[in-house]
């Protein structure tokens, strides 16, 4: 190939492959009537962050550098029926949530080997005093379920729960409460899933990951628009 053949085939320069781009969303926006000010904020900065109910409340955020946090989850044994590790599969999808958002967590597994041997401990701050650790979130579960009320064969993931978040002192042998909030999840949110189109088991995962998102927005930032697929299955 010749030297001339190779230049004329060079990529154009990223700016220039960019540009044509913008323009035509600028049109499309002026073209329906947005706001060009608004556009061009998203071509800039991005889309809008949503802040999280936690900071808006205690102007913590558990990112913190330096912070960790454990994360202990409890369900009644009368739920745990239909769904024995609920808990424990709760507390470690919130857990690998948060860890994605750079919120650094206490290895959920210690801790619930550290709650088997402890089973009458008084507070879930002892388990952050056990492990010198700076935030406990404790996740009490009221209810859960897999299925669609009244129904055996639509799926609809609900869990309703109290979250509290505890932070400890400086000595790391006690914590105050900080922070509560409720979480009434339901996935899909406006409509169900034949137990005939997937497995029990594929959703549950998809449905702890819902769940773990929806609990994790109320800790980090979030975007404008994150939850439309929560609201049906495709």
């Amino acid at each position: 190939m010749s030297l001339l053949t190779r230049t004329t085939t060079r990529p154009r320069p990223l700016i220039c492959r960019l540009v044509p781009a913008a323009v035509l969303a600028f049109l499309v926006v002026v073209s329906s009537g947005c706001n060009v000010v608004v556009l061009l904020g998203y071509l800039i900065h991005g889309p809008p962050t949503i802040e999280p109910d936690f900071h808006k409340k205690t102007k913590l955020w558990l990112s913190e550098k330096g912070k960790t946090t454990a994360i202990v989850c409890y369900a009644p044994k009368a739920l745990k029926w239909d769904n024995e590790a609920v808990d424990a599969e709760v507390a470690k999808v919130v857990a690998l949530r948060f860890n994605e958002h750079k919120i650094r967590v206490f290895d959920p597994d210690r801790v619930e080997a550290w709650i088997d041997k402890n089973p009458n401990y008084d507070k879930v701050t002892e388990v952050a005093a056990a492990f010198k650790l700076d935030y406990v979130v404790h996740i009490d579960i009221k209810d859960y379920s897999l299925f669609a009320a009244q129904s055996s064969d639509l799926y609809q993931g609900r869990c309703d729960a109290v979250i509290n978040v505890f932070k400890m002192n400086e000595e790391k042998t006690d914590g105050e409460l900080i922070y509560t909030t409720e979480v009434r999840s339901r996935f899909p949110s406006r409509s169900e899933k034949s137990v005939y189109e997937i497995s029990q088991e594929d959703f549950k995962n998809m449905y702890l990951a819902a769940l773990s998102d929806e609990i994790g927005k109320k800790f980090y930032e979030s975007y404008s628009g994150d939850d439309i697929g929560n609201a049906a299955l495709q």
